[in-house]
């Protein structure tokens, strides 16, 4: 996703490849299974955050951070992990 900021072309496919392969990551086949809702609703969500260019380096790390606990299947930091990107956008 660093390759693609918002307004970039390849963005919304970046977006919902990570958030698929998060889903998928958490081993739980509901969370796999919403994977299309996700992407749908990220598709049409015009968050701030992901629109303001300076803000895309505090997003990125929350991104990389998120990927990097959930990688390590840390579930406590990776729900951390993924609040707070959420409550940032």
């Amino acid at each position: 996703m660093r390759e693609s900021p918002p307004g970039e072309p390849g963005f919304l496919a970046a977006r919902e490849q990570f958030s698929t392969r998060i889903l998928a990551a958490s081993g739980n086949p509901l969370f796999s299974q919403m994977a299309p809702l996700v992407c749908g609703a990220l598709a049409v969500s015009g968050r701030p955050a992901l629109q303001r260019k300076q803000d895309w380096p505090q997003t990125t790390s929350l991104y990389e951070r998120l990927a990097d606990v959930t990688r390590r299947a840390e579930a406590n930091e990776t729900q951390a992990a993924a609040l707070a990107l959420i409550d940032h956008t």
